[in-house]
């Protein structure tokens, strides 16, 4: 059997980039909703690394008090050297949502 047939048939979680980038859009539009969406939703709640990675920049940066919006993630990815990681093209792009706010 296929391997990616047979993961998708054991891996019982459903997950949409679109859904996952709505969930990092709305914080970044409205960081108000961040500890109620961190609740619900932890970084394993993500199938996509790079959402993962956003996820988990915007819980750090909120724990550190600092504005969040997509100059201060760019930022810290860049001065975290995580920008190429993520894939810079790939993310502003797929994140129709993010991707205003990143440039």
């Amino acid at each position: 059997m296929n391997d990616k047939i047979q993961n998708a048939q054991t891996d019982e979680r459903l997950f949409s980039r679109a859904a996952e980038g709505c969930i990092i859009g709305s914080m970044v539009i409205d960081p108000g909703c961040i500890d109620k969406v961190s609740v619900i939703v932890g970084p394993d709640s993500f199938a996509f690394p790079e959402n993962k990675t956003i996820y988990q920049t915007i819980l750090d940066l909120r724990e550190t008090d600092k504005a969040i919006d997509g100059f201060i993630l760019r930022k810290h990815w860049r001065k975290t050297k995580k920008l190429d990681e993520i894939g810079r093209r790939r993310i502003f792009t797929k994140n129709s949502r993010f991707s205003s706010f990143i440039g």
